[in-house]
């Protein structure tokens, strides 16, 4: 039997800490347009997924640092329902 018609086993991908994935989803792909969570105007940014994570993300050059458009776009729809909530509590009071 031939090893050509067998399917390849698929492997598994280790993304290592050095390689560019997202910190949030670990997406691997086009960095181009991703955002450094931890750089100086992103702050708020890096607010969201704490208080969804329930604790600080770990800044550390061996970890991940870099947000993809898609965890961008949820967290801004976290953001925007976080407001809706308050207000509409707010005005119950």
């Amino acid at each position: 039997m031939s090893s050509g018609n067998l399917p390849q086993t698929p492997k598994k991908v280790n993304v290592s800490s050095s390689s560019s994935c997202c910190r949030l989803c670990k997406l691997v792909g086009d960095t181009s347009h991703w955002k450094n969570l931890f750089g100086k105007g992103n702050r708020a940014l890096l607010a969201m997924p704490e208080i969804i994570y329930g604790s600080p993300l770990i800044q550390d050059k061996t970890l991940p640092r870099l947000l993809c458009r898609p965890c961008e776009r949820r967290l801004k729809n976290f953001e925007n329902f976080r407001v809706a909530i308050k207000e509409s509590q707010s005005s119950f009071q």
